[in-house]
């Protein structure tokens, strides 16, 4: 069985959702770790993990297919201009792929 997973980091949750062949949803759930995100993002998959029966979070990232990331907390922090400030430099204008 091959799945899609999509984890998404928030300030206070780090959610998991599965998708499996048959087009089934199962979610994950675990707290978020600001210290390091990844923590919580793997807390999460472990979760959705043990939801589907697996044995562990590396078998479900190994059956996965894609795997989509989305980030709440860095959103928020864009938006409430939180974080450290930034910049994006470009020198040279690149053709679009499509």
């Amino acid at each position: 069985m091959q799945y899609v997973l999509g984890v998404d980091i928030g300030g206070t949750f780090t959610d998991c959702v599965v998708v499996d062949e048959d087009g089934s949803l199962s979610l994950g759930k675990a707290l978020s770790t600001p210290d390091d995100f990844a923590i919580g993002a793997i807390d999460a998959v472990r979760d959705a993990a043990s939801n589907i029966g697996l044995r562990d979070e590396g078998e479900l990232i190994r059956s996965a297919r894609f795997f989509f990331h989305a980030c709440t907390i860095g959103d928020n922090t864009l938006i409430t201009r939180a974080g450290a400030k930034t910049a994006l430099v470009t020198t040279k204008d690149l053709p679009t792929p499509f």
